[in-house]
């Protein structure tokens, strides 16, 4: 038994165990959606991109480096018009000071998959 064990995880695991019996050893998820994946990601980047506020002085410097590569990544995860626009405006969130509280990436990502996007013809 090591230090680190808690009675609370046995229950867990076997909740976790009847539950898979039940689902006949099926996962509970088997999609490949990308954006489930892209969600954590926004959400790590924009944490990077507000650490800035943890050492006042250097922080800022820190966001010299961290724009131009803010800029890059959004584009590269949205593309296309969001991704150009977001880019542009994840720059200039990143380099202008006190704007770093802002989660461009995770609002980028509730536009994108949340938000009905659906076109209407007029």
């Amino acid at each position: 038994m090591s230090l680190f064990y808690f009675p609370a995880f046995v229950i867990f695991e076997k909740d976790f165990v009847k539950m898979e019996q039940q689902l006949g050893n099926k996962p509970l998820a088997t999609t490949n959606d990308s954006r489930y994946i892209l969600l954590p990601i926004c959400i790590i980047m924009d944490l990077i991109g507000m650490s800035s506020f943890t050492v006042p002085i250097i922080g800022e410097a820190f966001d010299v480096f961290w724009a131009p590569i803010s800029a890059v990544v959004f584009f590269a995860m949205f593309k296309r018009k969001l991704g150009v626009i977001g880019g542009a405006f994840s720059f200039l969130e990143e380099i202008l000071p006190g704007t770093d509280i802002i989660p461009t990436f995770t609002i980028a990502w509730i536009l994108k998959y949340l938000v009905n996007t659906q076109k209407t013809i007029i």
